[in-house]
């Protein structure tokens, strides 16, 4: 790319950098009689799109990466979430550094909510300073490939002891504002409903020392440490009304009659 004076659009030098060296101009208009107190000499709009850019590309490096490993692919049809997704939304605006629960039964969407709020709020949680979102579902992982896949996916391969790379882990997201999801967490837990794997507990005492955000999804209320006082969102089925509205918005009202 090059900021080029529009009144040069037509040189030969400048179409030839063009055609042949895939030149990308940006081409602007210079004041022909500028003030002379103009600290742009007449150029000011060089400088307006120099702003503008730079605005562009911090944005651009705020965007938020997310990994989740144990995932199902999130599913295009989320619907009637949107208070669930609010209420999570206004939960980590409020509390830098919490554990947010999202409780309900089996099938009834606890996963894709959460999916659907990093992908709807992704950018918001960017400009709010989170570097980034890591999540594992423990219905097909044990703690031991969480921590191989989160030390991959925050500080990259590690070819140490578990313990260690559970430090490194720590020292990441104390430095860096994460969002950690647990998915099934109530298959970690005990008779008690408690967690009390000292690893996990380590990564997520560090996380909210980070001032990032826990947010753990179980079919049951988790107890103990971290989780004890944590918010809980419970999630339930849709209603027959909620049902009858989706219906009504894709023009199948008429098939819940």
């Amino acid at each position: 790319y090059a900021l080029i004076p529009r009144s040069r659009k037509n040189e030969p030098v400048v179409q030839q950098l063009i055609r042949v060296n895939g030149l990308r101009p940006i081409f602007y208009d210079v004041d022909p009689s500028p003030d002379p107190h103009d600290a742009f000499g007449g150029h000011r709009e060089v400088f307006e799109c120099l702003e503008d850019l730079a605005g562009s590309w911090a944005a651009g490096d705020r965007a938020l990466e997310v990994t989740l490993k144990y995932f199902p692919e999130l599913d295009p049809y989320v619907v009637g979430r949107e208070p669930e997704i609010e209420q999570l939304a206004r939960v980590l605006a409020r509390e830098p550094g919490c554990v947010v629960q999202v409780v309900g039964l089996g099938g009834v969407g606890k996963t894709s909510l959460v999916q659907q709020f990093l992908a709807d709020k992704g950018p918001t949680l960017a400009d709010a300073g989170y570097r980034g979102a890591f999540g594992c579902s423990f219905y097909r992982a044990d703690i031991g490939q969480f921590i191989q896949d989160m030390a991959l996916a925050t500080v990259g391969p590690l070819a140490v002891p578990l313990p260690q790379q559970v430090e490194r882990i720590c020292q990441y997201v104390r430095l860096h504002r994460t969002v950690l999801v647990l998915d099934g967490v109530e298959v970690l837990a005990d008779d008690e409903r408690q967690v009390r794997n000292p690893y996990l507990q380590q990564i997520v005492d560090h996380v909210i020392g980070g001032r990032g955000t826990v947010i753990l999804t179980s079919r049951v209320a988790i107890h103990g440490a971290a989780f004890e006082h944590a918010p809980v969102i419970e999630v339930a089925a849709l209603s027959d009304e909620q049902i009858l509205s989706f219906l009504d918005q894709w023009g199948l009202g008429g098939l819940g009659d």
